[in-house]
């Protein structure tokens, strides 16, 4: 019986994301394929994954900017901090800090990035998915 109650929650769990990958790749036409771009206009969050037991559709179901492996160099003159991140739409990333405490010199691949506080932390202004 318990070998039998694993497979169905195996059978289901790949059913479940198989049906978020089907929902999140959407087939499109070959010779619609040049129109994505402009029909996607100001929907940019539907290329996202979307939460778990949320209906995709609405953009706060969607979540763009996925964090990855935090590295952090800590010592008695400051600290430093980098972060992979993968966007799969332009998206603000959060930063560490606050209105007392916030990060300069910031990166991006790299290079120098503004950031600017909103609300009530710091971003990295848009970032726009690469690839």
């Amino acid at each position: 019986m318990a070998v039998s109650n694993g497979i169905s929650r195996v059978w289901i769990l790949g059913f479940v994301f198989a049906s978020g990958y089907v929902l999140g790749q959407p087939s499109v036409p070959e010779p619609l394929e040049p129109w994505r771009e402009w029909v996607l206009h100001g929907e940019e969050y539907r290329a996202c994954p979307v939460l778990n037991g949320l209906q995709p559709g609405q953009p706060s179901n969607h979540i763009c900017a996925w964090p990855g492996e935090l590295a952090l160099d800590v010592d008695a003159s400051g600290a430093s901090f980098s972060q992979n991140w993968d966007l799969y739409a332009e998206d603000w990333v959060p930063l560490p800090g606050d209105q007392a405490h916030w990060p300069s010199s910031v990166r991006v691949d790299g290079s120098p990035r503004l950031s600017c506080a909103r609300v009530d932390r710091w971003y990295v202004s848009k970032l726009v998915r690469i690839g």
